[in-house]
């Protein structure tokens, strides 16, 4: 299982703005005092679709959470999709055995 006590998470996102508000969020948590439940947490830009084999290792992971992906409903652009058939081998690679993907959406069809 998950030992939360010792977990860290990096959030990767393609996104400066993105990144941009996330790292506020986690200063600002930092700055009030409520930090304690993000002292291991960063985010940071970055194409996790060419790129995530840089920055991990081999079974390093215990999971991976995509949230709210873009669906990119058009056929010609479904390769674009964060989550898809050929990236699938990628995220085997840095996942331990047993390892999990969640994915939270609010598009059906997906």
């Amino acid at each position: 299982g998950i030992n939360a006590e010792y977990m860290g998470g990096v959030g990767m996102e393609i996104r400066n703005k993105a990144v941009a508000i996330t790292q506020g969020k986690i200063l600002e948590a930092h700055q009030s005092g409520t930090g304690g439940a993000y002292s291991n947490v960063s985010v940071l830009q970055a194409n996790c679709m060419k790129y995530l084999v840089n920055y991990f290792e081999k079974g390093q992971l215990e999971f991976m959470s995509f949230c709210f992906p873009d669906p990119h409903f058009k056929k010609s652009k479904h390769r674009r999709r964060i989550i898809n058939v050929i990236l699938l081998s990628t995220y085997a690679y840095v996942l331990q055995p047993g390892g999990r993907i969640y994915n939270v959406t609010d598009v059906k069809d997906l």
